[in-house]
């Protein structure tokens, strides 16, 4: 039977891991919110092609492995550990990814009247305040519960930053599995924690997502120049981290660390890149199983709402039914990537695309096309090209993974586990040149999966 653990060990932690998700999400929206002035500054300033390449810039920490921005922590906030620690790493983590967000709401609800209360002769912060913050109320809303479901579920950051009074209900489950063997406590802690999240999936499937819009607003109540700076800091830390010496490792592969270039090239390497294939087949698939049922109502709502499932209970729940080991343990890190991965996927972009598809699957079934048939000849055929370059970005974020690897996985199976025990032992030099090797795998899938998109798309068409 499910169990809990004592009252005074499960609230600390149900404490701390509501606080720093609060705190996290709170920091990341204000200094998202300043970011996206920043974006809109840098687009009206240089052009909309230099604004596409900012966006893209301060997307860099949500789409390189996130191995790399953890590594960049490592490098210029060493001291920080604990509850600073994650929020600072949090916060830093999905500050492009709400500003990018805010930015498409400026262009989407503010442009004509941020244009009319320029010619008024309203000031920034005046038009901020009376108008801009009630008009997005609910786009930030949705954004903070967004963020604070990614901070509450997270496992990656806590695991590596926390440190040992800093446990939060992902940790206190992997804890109970890994060190205790207290399977009835981790059932019951996974079970309390999938209701939290299934909560906030609920209220986050109640907000529409904001349309992305093609006008850019070009003027100066909704542009700051001193928002992109702050925006750049993540970004920043990740490449001066990866510039900064990067083969000083070398020297060191076959000295006295415990393994040889061989090993680490030819089994890790290998094992890494055999994963992220799997888990991008295996997004390939469920992307387009959902395409094929085209959930809508509740089931839609659920799935948008859902942001991503528990790293551990995912984990946890494959070791539960699966138990085998050995090769068989590469499979249940793909799948399990691949579970996680894919209704984060779905909310940023996949259920986007199916309801831009809903019209012609309208006239399609008015014609007396079956539900088959217009899934082969009108859906698979626009379809596939993105569901590839989807499995190739999560294939970035997979070949970084060590949370849900390290939950599954019996040793360092893969090279991002090996990277990790590096930097738990301060071994920075050696991780550094590892990351890049990584970071190399991780270009070759997501490069794969790209050109098997365009390969099946443009196939599908003829």
């Amino acid at each position: 039977m499910p169990t809990l653990p004592a009252f005074d060990i499960l609230l600390p932690v149900l404490t701390f891991t509501f606080a720093q998700a609060f705190v996290s999400a709170f920091l990341a929206l204000i200094f998202g919110f300043a970011g996206a002035l920043g974006l809109q500054w840098v687009g009206s300033r240089f052009g909309g092609r230099v604004g596409r390449f900012a966006e893209v810039f301060c997307l860099l920490p949500n789409v390189a492995p996130v191995l790399v921005f953890m590594f960049a922590m490592f490098r210029f906030t060493p001291m920080l550990r604990g509850f600073s620690g994650i929020v600072v790493a949090h916060a830093l983590l999905n500050v492009g990814l709400v500003s990018v967000a805010l930015t498409r709401a400026f262009n989407d609800k503010l442009s004509g009247l941020a244009d009319l209360a320029w010619i008024e002769g309203a000031t920034r912060t005046r038009f901020l305040r009376r108008v801009a913050l009630p008009l997005l109320k609910g786009e930030l809303l949705a954004l903070f519960l967004f963020v604070f479901a990614i901070c509450f579920a997270s496992f990656a950051v806590p695991m590596m930053l926390g440190g040992s009074r800093a446990t939060t209900i992902e940790t206190l489950i992997w804890q109970e599995i890994r060190i205790g063997g207290e399977w009835a406590s981790a059932i019951g802690l996974s079970i309390l924690q999938f209701a939290l999240l299934m909560a906030l999936a609920f209220v986050l499937g109640r907000e529409p997502a904001t349309p992305i819009s093609t006008t850019r607003v070009g003027q100066p109540l909704l542009s700051w120049a001193g928002g992109f700076p702050l925006l750049a800091v993540p970004s920043g830390m990740i490449v001066v981290t990866l510039l900064e010496n990067p083969l000083a490792g070398l020297r060191l592969i076959d000295g006295d660390v415990g393994f040889s270039l061989s090993e680490i090239v030819v089994s890790k390497f290998v094992s890494s890149f055999f994963v992220a294939i799997l888990s991008g087949v295996t997004i390939v698939a469920l992307l387009m199983a959902i395409a094929f049922a085209d959930p809508q109502g509740k089931v839609r709502r659920l799935l948008w709402g859902a942001v991503a499932p528990s790293s551990v209970i995912t984990g946890f729940a494959i070791l539960y039914l699966w138990r085998g080991t050995g090769t068989a343990t590469l499979f249940k890190i793909a799948i399990g990537l691949a579970l996680v991965a894919t209704p984060a996927f779905y909310r940023l972009s996949w259920d986007g695309l199916l309801s831009s598809l809903r019209g012609q699957r309208t006239i399609g079934e008015t014609l007396g096309g079956s539900k088959a048939l217009i899934f082969r000849r009108v859906v698979w055929p626009q379809a596939i090209g993105p569901a590839c370059f989807i499995a190739g970005l999560a294939s970035l974020w997979v070949w970084g993974d060590f949370a849900l690897s390290r939950v599954v996985a019996e040793g360092d199976v893969t090279l991002a586990l090996v990277v990790q025990g590096l930097m738990d032992s301060y071994r920075l030099e050696l991780a550094l040149t590892l990351v890049w090797i990584l970071m190399i795998g991780s270009a070759m899938t997501f490069f794969i999966f790209e050109g098997a998109g365009r390969v099946l798309g443009s196939k599908s068409q003829t």
